[in-house]
């Protein structure tokens, strides 16, 4: 982040008040050692100290709040402006005084570097990482002996994913539940993928996109396949909702087949999330049990693993 200078303000103040004020900080920093090494390493002049009382109070106040942080999410700052934002002192030799500045703090640099791993996503990414920090906690205290459990589905899936191979044809997932359990796990895996393996990820709602793909819209169908064709370059992609989508069989044949095959061809790793079991789902779109059924379903298991989650509930 550019960094936001703040000028030293032109603050006038009794002569009295200002000698307090300067020894009010001057002592505030004696009983701070942590404070006094930071400043030490700027400037040996206790004058620029003295001249630099209102910066370095201003420095105090920004970074009151960030001893012990837990992260961004956790931030006290109020402000959604302050939230990962910082301060830092500097010493300006042109004007002798210290000044400060404002900057983004480790753990929004972080988030960001993750986000910048998701090529695109139809769902806001800071929410997407929040509930995968609230579901990574709770896996991890969950007993994972519960078959078919959310938290035991998920272990077993990140186990495949740590396997990922771009120079194989890796297996995807795709996930069947009757709640939102599905979502949340093909979410929580391309978080995963995009923080732990450093992959590039994109997250589609199968509800928009390949709706508006069957749009008679122009201007709608042109933006939507522009934004499939960022997702699909994704080495990982998370298909969320699929069969909540408009009941299509040309658009089955024609988009989303032909997406999950050239996806598993080319190495690449594709999580679907459904409420409908797979069979069920492809044969929506046939009126009886022909062979394109047979076909397309051998298609789609030579592709992902299917998955089934009963929890009523997350865990």
């Amino acid at each position: 982040m550019e960094q936001i200078k703040i000028k030293n303000s032109n603050l006038h103040v009794d002569k009295k008040v200002h000698v307090d004020l300067v020894n009010e900080t001057l002592n505030i920093i004696s009983k701070d050692s942590e404070l006094t090494s930071y400043l030490s390493k700027l400037t040996a002049d206790p004058e620029v100290i003295k001249r630099s009382w209102l910066e370095i109070r201003r420095y105090i106040e920004s970074n009151k709040l960030c001893k012990n942080c837990q992260g961004y999410y956790n931030c006290l700052k109020k402000e959604a402006s302050d939230r990962g934002i910082v301060s830092y002192l500097t010493y300006n030799k042109n004007i002798d005084k210290l000044e400060e500045h404002l900057c983004e703090c480790k753990y929004l640099l972080q988030l960001k570097k993750v986000f910048k791993q998701f090529d695109y996503s139809d769902f806001e990414l800071s929410n997407l990482y929040l509930d995968f920090v609230n579901n990574l906690k709770q896996i991890s205290q969950a007993s994972s002996n519960i078959e078919n459990s959310f938290a035991s589905t998920i272990k077993i899936l990140i186990a495949l994913s740590d396997k990922f191979s771009l120079d194989t044809s890796n297996l995807g997932a795709y996930i069947v539940s009757d709640n939102l359990n599905s979502s949340f796990a093909v979410k929580f895996l391309c978080m995963y993928m995009a923080i732990y393996k450093k992959l590039s990820c994109s997250i589609i709602d199968a509800n928009i996109i390949f709706n508006d793909i069957n749009s008679y819209d122009n201007n709608l169908k042109l933006e939507a396949r522009a934004n499939l064709e960022k997702a699909e370059s994704s080495q990982v992609l998370g298909i969320v909702n699929l069969g909540l989508e408009a009941k299509s069989k040309s658009l089955f044949e024609s988009i989303i087949l032909p997406l999950i095959i050239k996806r598993n061809s080319k190495g690449k790793i594709t999580y679907i999330s459904s409420y409908y079991p797979m069979e069920e789902y492809i044969s929506n779109f046939y009126t009886y049990k022909s062979n394109s059924v047979k076909s397309n379903i051998a298609l789609f298991k030579k592709s992902l693993k299917e998955f089934l989650i009963n929890d009523v509930s997350l865990f």
